[in-house]
């Protein structure tokens, strides 16, 4: 038999092969391009700035200050199963930099995320993934209580991200609550087993409670990093600062302080 007909034979067979595959493929960049084409500019400025946020906090090329840069002047990042993260009060762009150089960008292991799905609307995303590391260090955010095991561990992580603008117009991140189930991590890590529930004291797992809930609904309900401050690894101390404003005050209770404090001078 030719050459030629003998390799257009082999080709055949490799294409009927992968041709479930080959067709996934292209569908994915077909949907993909179509979605793009379809979604208006403010959706596709909010995906790229989600993204460059997230190169800049897991890439090779971490940079704190280009992560804030994404963000608006008062944001709130919030890893709700441990309370960790901070911002949404008073100064709090100042704690975000501060968890996110000491306790996220450079202390986290390697970490691979799988996009699921993702969802965007008129000012937010909803990603929907699985993140798998490996257990070679402790990891501040996710179990700061919790040696280095060794262990690989997989779970399933919805991140809820908000968008506004700024004073000058600029789309910028303002939220971040990011989700997943404390319970399967610990089972991985060989904290939680069948044979320990019932003879763990709970004071010393890396959980929060009735917070969680608190807390997504207003995040100055319950004060971030606990669990950091429990461990003895959260120092963070703000900076002094005179006639510090209140994010909550009504208008006359900021004119009622203004007057107050133009009396005593």
């Amino acid at each position: 038999m030719p050459p030629i007909i003998i390799s257009a034979a082999v080709g055949g067979i490799l294409a009927l092969i992968l041709r479930p595959h080959v067709i996934n493929i292209a569908r994915m960049r077909l949907i993909k391009k179509s979605w793009d084409l379809h979604l208006p500019a403010k959706q596709l400025e909010m995906e790229a700035l989600w993204d460059k946020h997230l190169m800049h906090g897991f890439s090779s090329i971490k940079d704190v200050a280009e992560t804030l840069s994404t963000m608006s002047d008062n944001p709130y990042v919030n890893h709700v199963p441990t309370l960790i993260g901070g911002g949404g009060v008073v100064d709090g762009k100042e704690e975000l930099q501060y968890f996110y150089a000491n306790h996220f960008h450079f202390t986290n292991v390697p970490i691979n995320t799988t996009l699921i799905s993702r969802t965007i609307g008129h000012n937010q995303i909803v990603d929907e993934m699985v993140v798998s590391l490996n257990h070679t260090d402790v990891i501040d955010w996710l179990a700061p209580g919790v040696a280095p095991t060794g262990h690989r561990i997989e779970f399933p992580t919805v991140a809820v991200v908000g968008f506004e603008e700024d004073i000058k117009g600029d789309l910028k991140i303002a939220r971040e609550n990011i989700y997943w189930d404390q319970a399967t991590v610990l089972l991985q890590m060989g904290v939680l087993s069948s044979s320990s529930v019932c003879k763990i004291d709970i004071n010393t797992l890396d959980i929060t409670g009735v917070e969680q809930a608190k807390k997504v609904l207003d995040p100055a309900s319950t004060p971030s990093n606990e669990l950091l401050r429990r461990k003895g690894a959260w120092l963070f101390k703000r900076s002094p600062k005179l006639d510090r404003p209140n994010l909550t005050e009504t208008a006359d209770d900021k004119s009622e302080r203004i007057m107050e404090k133009n009396e005593g001078e």
